[in-house]
């Protein structure tokens, strides 16, 4: 039996990149109430470009794109490396989408308090939890509609 070979791209992107883009999908779904292919459209980028950073599965972005992507999704200049230094998004205008530490589900909370752990871990494996969460309601409000 041959062994698989495939490379999983996932594995290979920065950890702070993915944090990114799940920070930037649930801006984009939650906050601006837009479909990736319209915020595309109305912007006149390409629906691959906005669905590449907000997987993370690309790193090398010139910055002229990620200065689009901070317009795109209403952020402040320096916003996106800002957050992959390890920050929270920052609105253009200067407000801080940073939580107050303190979160409204347990499991966040939880992570929230393990203090052994960097703060930048904390953040990514909260930022992950809640995409996760996001991504099972929706599947269960389509579950709902076809069922």
């Amino acid at each position: 039996m041959a062994e698989d070979t495939r490379h999983d791209e996932s594995l290979s992107v920065d950890p702070a990149w993915r944090r990114l883009g799940v920070l930037l999908r649930l801006r984009r779904e939650r906050e601006l109430g837009v479909s990736r292919k319209a915020l595309a459209a109305r912007f006149g980028v390409s629906d691959r470009n906005i669905r590449d950073i907000e997987q993370g599965s690309r790193d090398n972005y010139l910055h002229s794109t990620l200065a689009t992507f901070e317009h795109l999704y209403g952020l402040a200049p320096g916003a996106i490396r800002h957050v992959l230094d390890g920050g929270d998004l920052v609105l253009a205008g200067g407000k801080d989408l940073s939580p107050d530490r303190e979160y409204d589900h347990p499991q966040d909370q939880a992570l929230w308090e393990l203090s052994a752990i960097p703060e930048a871990t904390r953040r990514l494996l909260i930022t992950v939890n809640q995409g996760e969460r996001a991504r099972i309601e929706k599947d269960s409000d389509k579950d709902q509609r076809t069922g």
